[in-house]
């Protein structure tokens, strides 16, 4: 009797064993299943950049078949989960300038320069990216012979006067060539470099005065700050800004858009039709006309974008080491 119940006992145990160890197979293989599904899903979305950076342009003339370069894409961009979210809204209260002047230590005033900077660069970048994106989308329309609405053509002017281009009689393949050439970011290390250069490292008067960190003149009187030295018979003054994030956008929008920085764009859209990251330390070469020292402004803006790659290097190391 007693071993008959012990029989028994042993086979609900064994059955109980055999049941939690078919529900902890069949959950992890739904949670392995879940985490590929959700891999699968996330390489199926590519980033805004990414696909950015893959698509194909134009040659600059319709005569250059000697470019080298992809045969340009007529197919649809993917929609991007990133673009169907709500662009970020600016704070309320702009972001003001950090009094660098107080910090003595040399070092930690560049190491909170370059954070600064890098991110007032990146949300500008990405609000240029959001009008590329949108730009090329047009542009692969058009190339498939598709009519644009009123209001993609509305946008489309709007566009080129930002981006001082002449709308003309509308969309044709030379007007989307040249937005190509113009809408399109700024490398965060040229933008940093540039920033520290014109504005001594946020301590200049012009950077703590009207919130200008790259040297921009303008033309009117009262639009700005007089500079101290001008020289007799001149107008210019250096304009203030309400916040440095719309000197920011300023400054991306003035070599995105002035003739005097062609040069420059004209690099990056090749580097572009290469299919390659946006290299600052050559882009600076298209530079030369924003001072007027010649290549000495070259070689001081790629020293600066030295020491802004060992700071990233050394920032990805701490980040790296925290989380290990």
């Amino acid at each position: 009797m007693v071993r008959a119940r012990n029989r028994r006992v042993a086979r609900r145990v064994a059955k109980s064993l055999v049941a939690v160890w078919l529900f902890w197979g069949i959950g992890a293989a739904l949670i392995s299943c879940d985490q590929g599904c959700l891999r699968e899903e996330t390489r199926k979305k590519p980033a805004l950049r990414e696909v950015l950076q893959k698509a194909e342009l134009p040659p600059l003339a319709d005569n250059s078949t000697r470019q080298k370069g992809p045969s340009v894409s007529v197919a649809s961009l993917p929609d991007l989960e990133e673009l169907s979210l709500k662009p970020p809204e600016l704070p309320k209260k702009p972001v003001d300038l950090p009094d660098f002047v107080a910090i003595r230590d040399i070092q930690e005033r560049k190491h909170r320069f370059f954070e600064f900077m890098q991110n007032l660069l990146q949300a500008e970048n990405m609000r240029i990216r959001r009008e590329r994106y949108l730009l090329l989308k047009h542009y692969r329309a058009f190339r498939r012979e598709e009519a644009l609405s009123e209001k993609d053509k509305e946008w489309l002017s709007s566009l080129c006067k930002k981006y001082r281009e002449s709308f003309g009689n509308g969309p044709d393949s030379e007007l989307f060539r040249n937005l190509l050439l113009k809408v399109d970011v700024v490398p965060v290390e040229l933008g940093v470099a540039q920033a520290a250069n014109e504005s001594a490292w946020g301590t200049s008067r012009f950077a703590r005065a009207g919130n200008n960190l790259f040297g921009q003149w303008c033309f009117q009187e009262g639009c700005g700050l007089v500079p101290l030295r001008r020289s007799p018979g001149s107008t210019h003054e250096v304009e203030t800004y309400p916040s440095p994030l719309l000197s920011v956008r300023d400054y991306m929008r003035n070599l995105n858009s002035h003739p005097a920085y062609r040069e420059f764009r004209i690099l990056r859209y090749r580097q572009r039709r290469e299919n390659s990251e946006l290299q600052g330390e050559e882009l600076a070469e298209g530079l030369l006309a924003y001072s007027g020292i010649g290549y000495e402004y070259v070689h001081r803006l790629r020293g600066i974008m030295e020491q802004y790659a060992a700071y990233r290097e050394k920032v990805e190391a701490e980040e790296g080491s925290q989380r290990g």
